[in-house]
């Protein structure tokens, strides 16, 4: 059997990462302007995220008050 990562849509992302935007303008934003990994589509409508994806971004995140600040001048 082959090791498949599982993907997630939006709203179970937002059950294990409550700090994400609710909105699909505030997740467009994160995309865009946070190097937010860009969706999957299994539907017309149905975004979708492997988890993996997710945890790499927010490990890239910077860590201290000054960075976020610096990062958000540049945007």
């Amino acid at each position: 059997m082959s090791n498949v990562e599982p993907y997630v849509t939006y709203d179970q992302l937002l059950l294990e990462f409550p700090f994400l935007p609710t909105s699909r303008a505030g997740r467009f934003g994160l995309i865009k302007k946070r190097n937010f990994p860009p969706a999957r589509y299994i539907g017309a409508n149905t975004p979708v995220w492997r988890i993996s994806e997710i945890y790499t971004w927010i490990e890239t995140r910077p860590r201290s008050h000054k960075a976020v600040r610096l990062e958000a001048r540049d945007v």
